[in-house]
């Protein structure tokens, strides 16, 4: 088991937060999260799982291209 994993998550929503740490905790000892209110490019309640693969890719793409700095825990 590696000892601790640094995560980005582009919402500051706390089930979202929540589903990351504990989706990961059984396979690192650490989770840590980062986030930052990223705009999706979809509605707030997408229809369909086309709409909402597409927020969630839009969402990783501008989280991994922001610095460490600009994602406050």
């Amino acid at each position: 088991m590696n000892s601790s994993v640094l995560v980005r998550v582009g919402s500051q929503n706390p089930a979202k937060l929540e589903a990351v740490r504990s989706g990961l905790a059984p396979f690192f000892a650490s989770v840590v999260t980062e986030s930052a209110e990223i705009p999706s490019g979809v509605d707030a309640q997408p229809l369909g799982w086309a709409e909402i693969i597409a927020g969630a890719r839009s969402r990783a793409r501008a989280s991994s291209s922001r610095p460490l700095s600009a994602c406050p825990a």
